[in-house]
């Protein structure tokens, strides 16, 4: 505190008061802000607790889940083994094209039987190569997460499903003997299906509202 000469001849005179303390509420319009430690009209509101890692505005973490992931690699393996068979029969088409034409049947009815037949077999393994690496992407992309995929392919695994109960009635309407193939595929488009859009855990993890 600043002291200020005392006129000649006067002793000095002790203050008039006790020293006073910083001063309190917020400064006058227009000042700057006062030093560290300038008392502020109102005390700081502690803030909730959040997430280690959170950003306000961003998304929180996708969790997957144990079943989803199954059903993701059996998607995968399933698309795989379509990529294989889809090869298989594009291999088949041309070999029986080059095996037709060496017999007498370019022309039977007016039709070019060995370009028909290697036609349509070149095109059936197309179209199954197609959808199998579409079903290898979608169920990589299902875990990234990504709703159009999960959906997409869960009606793939829908319409695998009927195909599959249709083939597995009409073998045991007949002979009744290999059905294995058709029991195998049945569990696993089941399991995937289940995965995807059954699970308890699948469903919370895909429900929330902070996922786009």
């Amino acid at each position: 505190m600043a002291s200020y000469p005392q006129p000649p001849g006067q002793p000095p005179q002790p203050p008039s008061g006790p020293p006073g303390g910083p001063p309190t509420g917020a400064p006058p319009s227009g000042y700057p802000a006062g030093p560290p430690g300038y008392q502020q009209p109102y005390s700081p509101q502690p803030y909730p607790a959040q997430p280690y890692g959170w950003v306000p505005g961003a998304r929180l973490p996708f969790r997957r889940n144990a079943m989803l992931i199954f059903a993701q690699v059996l998607a995968i393996i399933q698309g795989c083994f379509g990529v294989l068979v889809g090869l298989g029969v594009i291999l088949l088409g041309i070999a029986a094209g080059g095996a037709i034409s060496g017999l007498n049947l370019h022309n039977v009815n007016g039709v070019n039987f060995a370009a028909t037949a290697t036609g349509v077999l070149i095109a059936i393994g197309v179209v199954v190569l197609v959808i199998s690496i579409f079903v290898i992407i979608g169920g990589v992309r299902v875990g990234h997460p990504s709703q159009v995929a999960r959906w997409l392919l869960a009606a793939f695994e829908i319409l695998a499903l009927l195909g599959t109960i249709s083939s597995l009635t009409r073998q045991t309407a007949g002979t009744g003997n290999g059905p294995v193939g058709s029991i195998v595929a049945l569990v696993i488009e089941g399991l995937i299906l289940y995965g995807l859009i059954i699970d308890p855990a699948t469903y919370r993890a895909f429900a929330r509202k902070n996922l786009q």
